[in-house]
């Protein structure tokens, strides 16, 4: 019985921790995206789009190579899951 409580309670916290690791970068994703992408683009423009990971990927790479100096491959690989996040489709 100890064991099994014992499972559950490390289920949990396993569950938690997994969870708030997805929504930290969740956040960095939208932070990033609020920083550098409405310097050029406008919120609704951005948000007016459904596409697929891939798309997602394919746009803020070709955004980056304009201006590289705003966010590194993997600051944009953070913006394109948080648009896929809100803005995905399959």
């Amino acid at each position: 019985m100890k064991n099994l409580f014992f499972g559950i309670i490390c289920f949990i916290t396993l569950c938690t921790l997994l969870t708030n690791t997805s929504s930290a970068r969740s956040n960095q994703g939208k932070t990033l995206f609020k920083k550098n992408c409405i310097r050029c683009h406008s919120l609704s423009k951005s948000m007016n789009k459904w596409k697929t990971m891939d798309s997602w990927k394919k746009v803020v790479e070709r955004m980056r190579r304009k201006k590289p100096k705003l966010y590194t491959k993997d600051e944009g690989d953070e913006i394109a899951k948080y648009l896929y996040s809100v803005r995905g489709k399959n």
